[in-house]
C-alpha cells in the first residue's frame, strides 16, 4: 500500500501489504475506524530515522486510513494530548481504553498504542465490545506471549507480529 509511504506511517515497514490484502474488498463498506495510538514525534523518532524520512506528522496513519477508506470517519485515541488535531473526517480523542467510551460501533479497530502485552490485552478487553458485527480488531506490534492467533512478518527492518480478530 503506497499510502503508508505517502503519509510516512511506520505501517509501511511491515503491515501495509497485509492490510491491503485483508481490507481491499471492504474499502467502501468500512464507515467507522478507531486507531489507538496517534503517534507523537517522540514515539515515532526511531521509525522516522529508519525510513530516512525528514518529516512526520502525528496521525500519519489516520490520514492514510482516511484516504484508503473513502467513506469512513477515522477516530484516533491517545493519552498524549499533544497528538490531538482536527482534520476532515478525522476525529482525535484524549484518553485510554479504560475510560474511553464513544457509543459508536467500529468496523475496524487497530491497537497501535502501548506495545506491552498487558496493555494490549487490557485494550482488547475494553474495546472489543465497541466492534461492530462483522468488524475486524487488529493488535499491532506484539512482543510477548500472546494467547490469540498471530501473523508474523520478517524483512530488512526486522520482525513484527500482529493479531487479527476474528
Amino acid at each position: 500500500m503506497d499510502l503508508a509511504k505517502k503519509y510516512h506511517t511506520d505501517k509501511a515497514f511491515f503491515y501495509a501489504p497485509y492490510y491491503d490484502k485483508l481490507l481491499a474488498s471492504r474499502r467502501n463498506d468500512i464507515k467507522l475506524v478507531l486507531e489507538v495510538g496517534i503517534g507523537s514525534l517522540e514515539s515515532m523518532k526511531d521509525s522516522i530515522s529508519r525510513a530516512g524520512w525528514t518529516t512526520y506528522q502525528p496521525g500519519a496513519s489516520l490520514a492514510m486510513w482516511r484516504e484508503y477508506f473513502p467513506l469512513a470517519t477515522i477516530h484516533g485515541l491517545d493519552t498524549d494530548i499533544d497528538t490531538l488535531f482536527v482534520a476532515t473526517r478525522i476525529r482525535t480523542h484524549w484518553g485510554d481504553s479504560r475510560i474511553w467510551t464513544s457509543g459508536l460501533r467500529f468496523d475496524l479497530i487497530i491497537d497501535d498504542g502501548n506495545h506491552s502485552v498487558e496493555a494490549q490485552l487490557e485494550t482488547r478487553k475494553n474495546l472489543l465490545p465497541l466492534l461492530a458485527p462483522g468488524g475486524i480488531y487488529i493488535t499491532e506490534d506484539i512482543t510477548g506471549d500472546w494467547p490469540y492467533k498471530t501473523v508474523s512478518f520478517q524483512n530488512e527492518y526486522g520482525n513484527a507480529t500482529i493479531s487479527v480478530y476474528p
